[in-house]
């Protein structure tokens, strides 16, 4: 199948609102809660939640396109399978190693393995979320899109494609009202995090499967900036309800309507409109994956050495600091001929 320019340049998109989010720019120590930056730091937070649900509609809708046009739906599925898993297996030995040596300019030269150790024991006392999440938070999306693929397949091979979307809604509201309405009127105490496994990705990944029906056209790029813009206000309308009237933190990973600001943004980028082509702009936006994965050391690294001060020009430029040695590392690792398939 032939690469889609456009998808690749939201691929790109989408990778920096990740990056944003886990930067968290602008949240910053000792600030009152209500204050500007606070408030700047919600809207850039909830406003890039569109790009994991994209990333799991884009590799349902791709998934779904070699699913119906190969005579061996099972070898399709399980090299899917097997790629995403080993991805989420090499990257959490990775993130094993004592990598942040930027803690040795406070704590010597011992400190990276001890916080190494630290983070370890932590995580290895919670199996449940070594199991879902690896040995990094951000690792779960693998662990989840593999999940995804894998549950996709055997409830259209063995059911049909109405139970997988019935189970995909079912999972998606359970996991909305024990989540980020968990502690509304309508909400149910769950001690996990669903975020993590189906509850979140199967719904957005099945949403990209379904969109294989229809054929993408130029006008899915109006319909969809509508989607997308509707979907963000109606998110942000959510986390700043639940924010006033039950005290809920406004940056949650997920609400009702963040599914369809992924939706919006994946029809966007399948439109293939004469306005998104950038040939070098979807070269970098190939690399999405190994940017995800990687892109969490250099937070780490910087994060130590800006911690103890709170730089405004900073809070924007180490998201696109933390892009380019992302981009630079994963192209250093592509030149391996042992690690260039943890880098794609």
């Amino acid at each position: 199948m032939n690469r889609i320019e456009s998808v690749d340049i939201f691929r790109l998109l989408a990778i920096i609102a990740v990056i944003a989010i886990h930067c968290r720019p602008f949240d910053m120590v000792g600030l009152e809660k209500q204050s500007l930056y606070n408030y700047l730091e919600i809207l850039i937070n909830q406003t890039s939640r569109f790009a994991v649900p994209f990333f799991f509609i884009i590799s349902g809708y791709f998934y779904g396109k070699k699913y119906k046009a190969s005579t061996d739906q099972w070898r399709v599925t399980k090299d899917r399978f097997v790629k995403i898993l080993s991805l989420f297996l090499f990257w959490s030995l990775v993130y094993c190693l004592p990598y942040n040596i930027s803690l040795m300019y406070e704590g010597g030269l011992s400190a990276p393995i001890n916080e190494s150790y630290k983070s370890l024991t932590s995580i290895f006392s919670r199996p449940l979320d070594l199991l879902f999440e690896g040995t990094k938070v951000h690792l779960w999306f693998l662990n989840a899109l593999a999940l995804s693929v894998m549950l996709s397949y055997i409830l259209i091979r063995y059911t049909n494609v109405y139970i997988l979307i019935g189970i995909a809604l079912s999972l998606y509201i359970f996991g909305v009202v024990s989540g980020s309405y968990s502690k509304t009127i309508i909400g149910i105490e769950w001690d996990f995090n669903t975020r993590n496994g189906p509850f979140f990705a199967l719904p957005s990944f099945v949403m990209g499967y379904m969109l294989t029906v229809f054929r993408p056209q130029d006008s899915w790029l109006y319909k969809g900036v509508i989607l997308w813009f509707l979907a963000t206000i109606v998110s942000l309308l959510e986390v700043y309800y639940n924010y006033v009237t039950y005290d809920i933190y406004a940056g949650q990973d997920y609400v009702f309507a963040t599914p369809f600001m992924g939706l919006g943004a994946a029809m966007v980028a399948l439109s293939n409109h004469r306005f998104l082509q950038c040939k070098s702009l979807s070269m970098v936006g190939q690399m999405t994956f190994g940017v995800y994965a990687i892109h969490y050391v250099f937070i780490d690294l910087l994060t130590s050495f800006y911690a103890a001060e709170n730089y405004l020009v900073w809070e924007i430029s180490q998201i696109f600091v933390v892009l380019v040695l992302s981009i630079v590392s994963v192209k250093m690792l592509q030149l391996n001929k042992y690690l260039n398939k943890y880098a794609v």
